[in-house]
């Protein structure tokens, strides 16, 4: 996975006989996961990330046909893996929707983002800037002014 197209690979993805799903970070990158819809992905989770080369899930089956898996993914179904990659020698942050099916044993990567402003937090699942809290207080005064003018016109 090339998140900013400069031709780099930034996350390497493989699915292993059917039995283990891993990524492997190149450089210093690191990744982490599963998260929730909504969760900030920023410097804050600094004990979260992971570098190198990691094991998402791994499969085994029984001879009885169950299937029993392994790793932060086990059991998952649908969730956000945290990216944090490097580029100019700058930090990003960026997630990846994925699911994971046990009955059949596959991954599918679903979408991605990255936030483009270098040290700057996204949401999973967001596709923009995530407004930082100055600018929802901003806003919200905005808001609140123009209800007030609209108030005073409706009163006179």
């Amino acid at each position: 996975m090339d998140l900013n197209q400069d031709s780099i690979v930034d996350f390497l993805y493989t699915f292993t006989l059917m039995t283990e799903f891993s990524v492997n970070s190149q450089g210093d990158n690191r990744t982490g996961g599963p998260l929730t819809s909504g969760t900030v992905i920023d410097q804050s989770l600094a004990d979260y990330w992971q570098g190198g080369s990691q094991t998402m899930v791994q499969w085994i089956r029984l001879l009885d046909d169950n299937t029993v898996s392994f790793g932060p993914w086990a059991g998952v179904d649908n969730g956000y893996m945290g990216l944090e990659f490097e580029a100019d020698e700058q930090t990003y942050y960026g997630w990846a929707r994925i699911t994971t099916d046990y009955d059949d044993i596959y991954v599918v990567i679903h979408e991605w983002a990255y936030e483009s402003t270098p040290g700057i937090g996204i949401a999973a699942g967001a596709t923009g800037v995530i407004p930082e809290p100055a600018t929802f207080t901003l806003i919200w005064i905005g808001g609140l002014g123009l209800s007030i003018c609209r108030r005073r016109r409706t009163n006179m």
